[in-house]
């Protein structure tokens, strides 16, 4: 149950995110707004990382490990990559269509990864996760022209980048506390740093302070998932926190006044049993 709720958690904090930063991304620069975003997930990450730290502050050269740095840093090309496309595909395209496509693949990777390596969830818990796949697809809203090239691509792009930090991140050994997360989200803010550099990307931090609370939430969500893989199985945790767009489809109608369809309503009706039968199982 404790992988459970801090998935959920994980779940909201970055539907959050996604929503918040779609709308800023609408106004600024798509880059610049992942990037301050990103170095505010990195404080976060930093500071829990200190806190959490095993025998703590001292405990810290010998926490950080070859395999902590290196599974950190590969888990931040995916965080780095599926970031900057989510945000290009917030802000072209629909909101209702970039984050449930990356969602979409960013649970099913992992799903397969993880049933491959063994884990077997319980009968319920296997009905869940079959529910939930098409639950987010659903959500995504995909009737015959309601869906923008940008949206797709943009989407499936981010989806493979997320897979992969759902997929690495949870590889990260025990005993290192919240250091893997705080790895990665340097150098993922590293790497948005350098791409907006080579982008020549019109902005400035200043200008896009705001972009500090979502990604405040976003950091968040990225350490509740980290926690939620050290207390259940892959499998669960990953398709649990990819339940994200429906979040920010609610968010969307409620503030943006983006109506669901009908195929929306149902891809949210079947999320909710999604949880309670994985909660069940």
């Amino acid at each position: 149950m404790t992988a459970l709720l801090l998935a959920l958690g994980a779940a909201g904090s970055y539907g959050l995110s996604d929503f918040w930063s779609g709308v800023l991304s609408r106004r600024h620069h798509y880059l610049w707004v992942a990037l301050v975003g990103q170095l505010a997930s990195t404080v976060i990450a930093l500071v829990v990382a200190l806190v959490t730290t095993p025998g703590g502050l001292g405990g810290i050269p010998s926490v950080l490990s070859g395999a902590v740095i290196g599974w950190g840093l590969l888990a931040a090309v995916g965080n780095a990559f599926g970031s900057a496309m989510l945000m290009k595909g917030l802000g072209e395209g629909a909101m209702h269509v970039a984050g449930p496509l990356s969602a979409v693949l960013g649970a099913g990777l992992p799903v397969l990864l993880g049933l491959a390596l063994g884990e077997r969830p319980a009968v319920l818990a296997l009905v869940g996760i079959a529910v939930a796949l098409p639950a987010v697809w659903l959500v995504a809203g995909f009737e015959r022209g309601a869906v923008s090239a940008t949206g797709v691509r943009e989407g499936v792009l981010a989806g493979v980048g997320f897979a992969v930090f759902f997929i690495v991140i949870a590889q990260a050994g025990d005993g290192a506390g919240a250091w893997p997360v705080a790895v990665c989200q340097v150098g993922t803010a590293l790497a948005t740093a350098g791409w907006v550099s080579a982008a020549r990307a019109p902005g400035s931090v200043r200008g896009t302070l705001g972009a500090v609370w979502p990604g405040a939430a976003g950091g968040t969500a990225a350490l509740l998932y980290f926690f939620a893989t050290r207390e259940g199985l892959l499998t669960v945790v990953a398709v649990v926190t990819s339940l994200y767009p429906a979040v920010t489809v609610l968010l969307a109608g409620r503030f943006l006044h983006e109506r669901p369809s009908r195929a929306q309503l149902y891809g949210l009706g079947l999320a909710a049993a999604a949880v309670v039968a994985i909660a069940m199982g």
